[in-house]
């Protein structure tokens, strides 16, 4: 825990460096967080729960439950709750000690799990949550059309989602779906841009350039090209 607590602290000290107005400071963090379990799933008797800096992938924040075993690793008593409802609970302490120590969260980035936001909204009431591509472009790969929620949000300006299906038996290059290829390839592209941007308003160019052009083939165009 020495190590993991000297990693949160120099991450700490760098975000209280930067301006306050400034997006990823401390006044303004942009973070990620989850929970993850010693064995996969929600059955495992070990969970932990992370907070990063999304900007940078430093480690921030993070807290550790046990339910059982034979060696003392952790300071606290066992956790007497189920593995299901771990996540939960450390979100809530996790997000209460960044309130706690000053921090003021802008922006989070999630797997959308109903207990960790619940803990974002209510110790940060403020903070923008949104849940990460990886997971939202696996969601949509599954359907087949767009959701009611979809459609009434966008029918008025854009009114192809009534009617637009994904009419492939088998995905194949060029039907432009989102398989399971297009998505592994987004990624990429959006982690280099990420990392490329050194400004929001070059990322966002970016991330325009990638989403009108890059993903249907086209690398140059009047005005632009790929870089």
């Amino acid at each position: 825990m020495d190590i993991l607590n000297e990693m949160c602290q120099d991450e700490k000290e760098r975000m209280t460096e930067i301006e306050p107005c400034v997006l990823g400071s401390w006044k303004k963090a942009v973070v990620t967080s989850d929970g993850v379990w010693h064995t996969r799933g929600h059955f495992s008797k070990n969970g932990s729960f992370v907070i990063k800096n999304y900007l940078t992938g430093g480690l921030l924040w993070c807290g550790h439950k046990c339910m059982r075993g034979i060696y003392n690793v952790i300071e606290e008593e066992l956790y007497e709750g189920t593995a299901k409802s771990m996540e939960g609970v450390l979100a809530d302490q996790c997000y209460q000690q960044v309130k706690a120590e000053g921090c003021k969260v802008n922006t989070v980035w999630d797997d959308g799990d109903s207990t960790s936001r619940n803990a974002v909204s209510l110790h940060h009431p403020t903070a923008k949550v949104y849940k990460c591509g990886g997971h939202t472009g696996r969601e949509a790969a599954k359907k087949e059309e767009f959701s009611e929620d979809m459609k009434r949000k966008y029918r008025e300006k854009f009114p192809s989602t009534e009617t637009g299906k994904c009419k492939c038996s088998r995905h194949k290059s060029g039907c432009g779906c989102l398989s399971d290829s297009f998505i592994k390839g987004a990624c990429i592209n959006h982690f280099i841009i990420l990392w490329q941007s050194e400004t929001t308003e070059e990322y966002a160019s970016r991330i325009q350039n990638l989403s009108t052009y890059h993903c249907r083939d086209v690398h140059k165009w009047e005005g632009g090209a790929c870089d």
